[in-house]
């Protein structure tokens, strides 16, 4: 049946192709975009994955193949489902479970009407017995705006996510029978205490086992509670530390109340101590979870973590809410500090940080009267819940205003929580007072930017394309953030224009899928960007460090 129903969709293109109908161009300069989103899931598990058109406006036809790794993750045709935005399409797909493809095509007389990102398709994937990090690809891509009018339209690929769980060493508790096999994730169950807590102890020799599996890049535990806990202590001794780091692999403690992530750069830091790591459940504030997290060794709490550590906290979006204005908030003491790192994914809400204490999930949506129907809403929705723009005054936001080289590194100071003071810049035309000055003289002390020689930074200058991309590369090595390969390396049409010294910083963004050109393969080296693009942008390398 879905054969068929592809047949008449391509019947249908080839019709309108050979009736020579004149349709519109679309409204908007902006390449359309297919988006495969990441996910995660255990071995056994399931996860949803969304496939989003951004920039859709004026395409009538879409179709692609979705290539996807059949030996790790199963998919079929009742696990597909057409997008919330393509209900009164022409649609059909084929899932090829042997060969691990989707076929996708879908046309419409009218097409896509706005600019607003769209839901096009969502499988819901299962995790075979094959850990570790896979990769999807797009082929066979093409759009249409007219019966005879091929647009240009890119992909963007996410990543999946396969973890392992294994049952470890308890105390107390019967081991699983040898299998002769290493042990691929270490699983402790525990009784709770008078107050609540439950406290568990990682034995060195299930850490050994797990650290024999060279294609795993963590030690992941898991300790099993009642769902009533308040909180949750794992204790690592020393010998554990030490040969986790000697492995190169990452440490995550998982509970009921949540997960934590220790990268091993962090780790590294601890090499021959003991420590242990704590979640608690707090009161919650304005009816949303609050989590304490905990690092001790020898008894003593460690304050700054010297790295970033991620946490996952379980967290069901309500009906009235956006996950875009899902938001994180550090507390101490009366004052809330805002996390800039964070966004909900897979029933839960991560962020990273670069210190322990309290985290209150919070909802923090903006409203401004010129986005309602931009094609960036949701990107922008995402960047100012973060307060990483502010608006421009009465409620507005001016997407479509440039970005000068002041706002942006004003923006990448504010992602990095960056303290800023009225110091110096160095800089003889960055005025003191200027929301902007602090930040330059941030960026500047810390590698992220130089200037335009003779002592000017150039604040109120549009900023061009080549100079965004250096300065968020340089933003993301001093930021130590983990990318994903995301995107595809390709050369661009007018890359023989590209400055030498941004040409190295352009292909990572392409790589990392957050920088993919403009219509005919172009980058324009020297085009502005719009403070809405530049929202996408912030929004890309939040998600894609979050993987």
């Amino acid at each position: 049946m879905k054969m068929k129903k592809l047949l008449i969709i391509c019947t249908l293109v080839l019709s309108l192709m050979i009736q020579g109908v004149v349709l519109a161009e679309p409204a908007t300069a902006s390449v359309p975009e297919v988006e495969i989103q990441s996910a995660q899931a255990y071995v056994g598990e399931t996860s949803t994955v969304d496939i989003v058109l951004h920039h859709p406006q004026g395409l009538k036809t879409i179709e692609f193949q979705l290539n996807y790794d059949q030996a790790a993750l199963e998919l079929s045709d009742d696990s597909v489902a057409r997008g919330d935005a393509m209900t009164e399409w022409l649609y059909a797909y084929k899932v090829n479970p042997d060969n691990g493809t989707v076929r996708v095509a879908a046309v419409h007389e009218a097409g896509f009407q706005n600019d607003q990102s769209a839901v096009i398709m969502r499988m819901t994937f299962k995790a075979k017995d094959a850990p570790g990090v896979k990769t999807y690809t797009i082929t066979d891509l093409k759009g249409y705006t007219g019966a005879d009018k091929l647009a240009e339209v890119t992909s963007a690929t996410g990543t999946f996510d396969i973890r392992s769980r294994v049952t470890g060493h308890v105390p107390g508790i019967p081991t699983k029978q040898p299998t002769g096999q290493p042990d691929e994730r270490i699983e402790l169950k525990s009784e709770l205490d008078s107050e609540g807590a439950a406290n568990v102890q990682v034995d060195d020799k299930d850490v050994e086992e797990v650290v024999q599996h060279d294609d795993l890049a963590e030690v992941a535990v898991h300790v099993e509670t009642p769902a009533e806990a308040t909180s949750v202590h794992a204790g690592i001794g020393k010998q554990s530390i030490d040969r986790i780091v000697e492995s190169g692999k990452k440490l995550i403690i998982s509970s009921v109340l949540g997960d934590i992530e220790l990268r091993h750069a962090v780790l590294a830091q601890w090499k021959g101590d003991a420590f242990t790591i704590s979640i608690e459940r707090e009161p919650e504030v304005n009816g949303k979870p609050v989590r304490t997290v905990a690092v001790t060794t020898d008894g003593e709490p460690i304050g700054s973590l010297g790295g970033s550590i991620k946490v996952r906290l379980p967290y069901e979006t309500g009906a009235d809410e956006s996950g875009d204005n899902i938001v994180v908030y550090r507390l101490e003491g009366n004052r809330k500090i805002l996390m800039p790192h964070a966004r909900v994914a897979n029933g839960a809400v991560e962020f990273v940080t670069q210190e322990v204490g309290a985290f209150a999930i919070g909802y923090n949506a903006k409203s401004f009267t010129d986005t309602a129907r931009h094609w960036a809403k949701q990107s922008i929705d995402f960047v100012t819940a973060r307060e990483l723009f502010l608006g421009i005054g009465g409620d507005a936001f001016a997407p479509n205003d440039t970005m000068t080289r002041g706002m942006l590194v004003t923006v990448l100071g504010r992602l990095h929580g960056a303290i800023v003071s009225d110091t110096d810049t160095s800089f003889a035309d960055v005025e003191a007072g200027k929301y902007y000055a602090p930040y330059i003289a941030w960026a500047y002390e810390n590698g992220i930017v130089n200037g335009m020689g003779n002592g000017r930074f150039a604040p109120d200058k549009e900023v061009t394309r080549e100079e965004m991309a250096t300065m968020i590369a340089s933003y993301i090595k001093h930021a130590e953030l983990a990318m994903t390969d995301a995107g595809s390396e390709r050369e661009f049409a007018d890359e023989g224009s590209i400055s030498s010294w941004a040409l190295p910083a352009i292909k990572a963004m392409q790589e990392n899928g957050i920088l993919t050109g403009k219509p005919g393969n172009m980058f324009d080296p020297d085009g502005t960007a719009t403070r809405a693009e530049v929202a996408k942008v912030m929004s890309k390398l939040i998600h894609l460090a979050l993987q």
